[in-house]
């Protein structure tokens, strides 16, 4: 069935669902973005920024079925400014001259007190972890929805049964996420998982101290099996205690985000100097034990500490002994000793954490301060890189306008090398319905810094949307 169908069976059921009884509410919200990128400028143009989320007609129905019961769907409907004709077949399709997407937001069945003091959730849902604002080193168990890269605390469900047990201040959950998700990304966040990597790899593995540059990657990505070992788990216990909130627990499952993981395929040689290469993803399990906390210090100061010890598989890339051999023939390189393989992930254990505070000024100034080590893409004890982000935030008296500026810098591990990252955001509100958005962000650094690998998100746009 075609999403615009889809779309319209969910609103006939909303509609007639919310005519029909009282305890049925939906809700919505149709947004659209346009934005230019800033670092590809030349020749006095800029190209059009075309993430996956640009036109967006999002509807919502919370259903209270009895006292105890609640059904929740929540579906999104993303459509990019960009048509996607190559051929003149192509322009034939409504799919490639208005390409879309459905996205299944939220999809479950809650109830309360099944038992005494328990409750059980089932479907396609959001388990958050985590208590910082904005990136949350603990909140792996839903794949990341990075289709428009500058938000990096969006995720996708995850089908799973959650039940939790509630005694007096603690609570205590457990969910089953039978079936993998990956990550959603953008184009430009697959370049930065590969190809930097990829670039490494053949490097370390001809050994040349001038290697060829990478002309063309391409990628193929294997998908777990869906076998009973492919499972994920998480349990999870919470202490809302009188002086703060604090939560432990453990999560077995895989990462959402792909990793270089076997054959690495040199091909298609032009020259000496330029060569075509095929990479292997995967996704590799991991374990991670997450602690977090969260409650008041003084003077209305707020603050925050969270805590993810990952244990992840060890990726490797190799290129095989034949492959080796027929770079030999083609003079690429001199000599060949069997099989050349390198890490990707060590598999070494490491921590990420997140410390922060914030303060409200009354209501006219919200200041955020966090220090961050470890972030996307750094998987690695001697990869995790420091940040420190200072957010604030001036909103009006009656919140018809508002300022939101974000800054911060990053230092490697050795602190030889910086990146910087700065965004403000303008939003102007009507009736508390209608908002407009005028955005810029832009990230960049030295070599060796995540940011720079970055630097192509970097841009200016303009957001409308209005929510009903």
């Amino acid at each position: 069935m075609k999403p615009i169908a889809l779309a319209a069976a969910a609103a006939t059921l909303l509609l007639s669902a919310s005519a029909s009884a009282q305890d049925v509410s939906w809700s919505g919200e149709i947004s659209s973005a346009v934005g230019t990128g800033i670092w590809k400028c030349a020749d006095s143009t800029c190209p059009l920024t075309n993430y996956n989320n640009r036109n967006v007609f999002r509807l919502k129905l919370d259903a209270s079925i009895t006292e105890q019961v609640v059904a929740v769907g929540e579906l999104s409907i993303r459509n990019v400014n960009e048509s996607t004709v190559e051929s003149a077949d192509d322009s034939t399709s409504v799919d490639n001259v208005q390409p879309i997407d459905l996205i299944i937001m939220n999809a479950y069945v809650e109830g309360y007190d099944v038992l005494p003091g328990f409750d059980l959730k089932v479907g396609a849902q959001r388990i958050q972890w985590g208590t910082a604002d904005g990136y949350r080193p603990t909140d792996r168990i839903n794949a990341f929805d990075l289709q428009d890269p500058v938000y990096f605390d969006r995720r996708l469900p995850s089908v799973a049964a959650t039940g939790t047990y509630h005694v007096g201040d603690f609570s205590f959950s457990a969910s089953w996420i039978p079936f993998f998700t990956p990550s959603l990304l953008a184009p430009e966040l697959v370049d930065i998982a590969t190809s930097e990597e990829a670039t490494d790899t053949i490097e370390v593995d001809l050994g040349d101290d001038d290697p060829p540059d990478i002309r063309n990657l391409r990628t193929r990505t294997f998908l777990p099996d869906g076998e009973l070992n492919d499972m994920q788990y998480a349990v999870r216990a919470v202490w809302n205690a009188p002086i703060a909130d604090f939560s432990l627990g453990y999560f077995y499952g895989r990462d959402t985000l792909p990793n270089l993981d076997g054959e690495v395929i040199p091909e298609s040689f032009f020259s000496t100097e330029e060569i075509d290469i095929v990479a292997t993803l995967q996704y590799p399990k991991l374990h991670m034990i997450a602690t977090d906390a969260r409650g008041p210090i003084a003077a209305g100061i707020t603050g925050w500490f969270e805590m993810a010890f990952v244990i992840p598989d060890r990726t490797q890339v190799v290129i095989t002994e034949q492959r080796l051999l027929d770079l030999q023939r083609l003079n690429i390189i001199d000599n060949v000793d069997g099989p050349v393989e390198a890490d990707v992930q060590t598999g070494d254990p490491y921590p990420s954490f997140v410390v922060g505070l914030d303060r409200s000024f009354g209501d006219i100034t919200y200041v955020n301060l966090q220090y961050l080590y470890g972030f996307l893409f750094e998987r690695n004890p001697s990869d995790l890189h420091h940040y420190a982000i200072l957010n604030l935030r001036f909103p009006s008296y009656d919140n018809w306008i508002e300022f939101d500026t974000r800054g911060g810098m990053e230092a490697n591990p050795d602190l030889d090398a910086f990146g910087w990252l700065a965004s403000g955001r303008l939003t102007t509100r009507f009736a508390d319905v209608f908002r407009f958005s005028l955005l810029a962000a832009l990230q960049n650094g030295q070599k060796d810094t995540t940011l720079r690998l970055f630097r192509p998100i970097s841009e200016i746009r303009i957001e409308a949307g209005a929510k009903f």
